[in-house]
């Protein structure tokens, strides 16, 4: 998570004061929070990009794509240390 705000603060968008993680991505993307918090989940379980679009039901040009690619790689990076500390 802390890699995912670093990015977002270098894109010029910091969390506000309560704000909840979801809602924090959603408004650098510019999307629902129901809808980033559906995205998020999706690629934590190890869905395709396009698959977790759909699932989010966000249009293909609805979004920053490079900005969900580089998202999407620190969740996988993320998950993959967390299975390397798990299987130690």
């Amino acid at each position: 998570i802390k890699s995912i705000h670093e990015l977002l603060a270098e894109r010029g968008v910091q969390p506000k004061e309560g704000e909840e993680f979801a809602t924090f991505v959603a408004r650098a993307l510019g999307i629902s929070a129901h809808q980033a918090e559906t995205l998020l989940t999706a690629l934590d379980e190890g869905a395709s990009r396009e698959e977790a679009l759909a699932r989010a039901e966000i249009g293909a040009g609805a979004i920053d794509h490079d900005l969900l690619m580089t998202l999407a790689r620190l969740i996988g990076t993320a998950l993959g240390e967390v299975k390397n500390k798990i299987l130690r």
